[in-house]
């Protein structure tokens, strides 16, 4: 998939997306974190942004890079529940306007920023952030290679990775499953 297929893609599901998948509270536009104590969809994705914080022992003093940061819900939250420094990064230039109108309404804007581009050419110096996050959006992404080889270039030594993503936990079992999985990598 292009990234012009990627953009593509978030034009032709955007209603989709704001209907099934987003949260206007939380800004945020994931599968999210279920479990017993965590059954919206609100919750889930609460509970997905708290996870991803936890994983990455983000911190007040850490400067974060949300590598595909679509609407900019992962990088506010963390801005405004934790006061860390956030860049968020898309390569949809309508859903950066959209997370950076966000920021301001939010008065987060000296705490995050957003930009339009590829995470497979990050445009920041080496050694810049102590934490790189990808939240069901390494999914995709052409060469899986060139994130990380960029987010170990731009993570400070020590610095922490966390994926997100979509795992195939098996292989389709009958026709059906295959024309199923065939439908959804296809979009």
């Amino acid at each position: 998939m292009s990234n012009k297929d990627v953009i593509e893609y978030y034009n032709n599901t955007a209603l989709v997306n704001r209907l099934f998948w987003s949260d206007e509270k939380t800004l945020a536009c994931h599968l999210g974190f279920y479990d017993r104590d965590y059954i919206t969809h609100a919750q889930a994705l609460l509970r997905l942004n708290s996870n991803i914080c936890d994983s990455a022992k983000i911190s007040k003093n850490d400067h974060v890079l949300d590598a595909g940061c679509g609407l900019g819900g992962t990088s506010i939250w963390l801005a405004k529940k934790v006061e860390c420094s956030v860049v968020g990064i898309d390569l949809h230039p309508r859903r950066i306007a959209t997370a950076r109108k966000s920021a301001m309404s939010t008065n987060l804007s000296d705490r995050v920023a957003f930009t339009v581009g590829s995470y497979e050419h990050l445009p920041f110096p080496d050694n810049h952030f102590n934490a790189v996050l990808a939240v069901e959006t390494l999914c995709h992404c052409n060469n899986k290679g060139k994130f990380f080889a960029e987010a170990a270039r731009v993570l400070r030594p020590g610095g922490r990775l966390v994926v997100n993503d979509f795992i195939q936990s098996r292989s389709p079992n009958t026709p059906d499953e295959v024309k199923i999985l065939d439908q959804w990598l296809d979009g």
